[in-house]
């Protein structure tokens, strides 16, 4: 019978040599940019659409396709991360408050196989309570990003800050910089 054919291709602007090109994959730095969770996103949003399953241009058709993306990405890392990358690439510039993670829970411990009740029951699940709102940047302000030629694991990164983050409180002041970003982020 007839099957789907999905054939990937990795631009070289997503990584740390966008100039070279290769006639081979070699192990190449990620720019940390959110790739997986874009060209995720966007198969599972195809997927979905080619199979008539949602049509995205509902808000809940989006949101079904924006869990979908939520479960594909955690399945594929083998864990459940905060899940802003997916909702950005479904939804666009946003502040972002997380989903209660046990909502996957059934299906991170069911290995690569996931069962259709168990995928269902997870899609429709009423823990799916993220927050998300749009964002625009302030007229004048402008992001500049820069390529240090080498990836970064973020969860190290995570951690690194957290560290300084307990030290700080363990000193006297209390770690007023940590403070202050936090003022400046609400």
């Amino acid at each position: 019978g007839a099957g789907l054919v999905i054939t990937l291709e990795g631009d070289n602007e997503f990584y740390s040599r966008p100039s070279e090109t290769f006639d081979s994959a070699p192990k190449l730095h990620k720019t940390g940019l959110g790739s997986s969770a874009a060209l995720v996103t966007s198969l599972s949003g195809a997927l979905l659409c080619h199979t008539g399953a949602c049509c995205l241009d509902g808000s809940e058709d989006r949101e079904m396709a924006h869990r979908t993306a939520q479960i594909c990405h955690c399945l594929a890392q083998g864990k459940v991360g905060s899940g802003f990358d997916v909702c950005a690439a479904s939804y666009g510039s946003q502040t972002y408050t997380r989903f209660d993670p046990t909502v996957l829970s059934g299906l991170m411990t069911t290995g690569s196989c996931v069962d259709v009740e168990t995928l269902f029951a997870a899609l429709r699940s009423p823990l799916w309570n993220h927050d998300l709102q749009p964002l625009a940047l302030p007229d004048g302000l402008a992001l500049l990003l820069g390529d240090v030629g080498g990836g970064s694991e973020t969860p190290g990164m995570v951690r690194q800050i957290l560290a300084w983050k307990k030290k700080c409180e363990e000193e006297e002041d209390g770690c007023p910089v940590w403070k202050q970003l936090g003022a400046l982020n609400h």
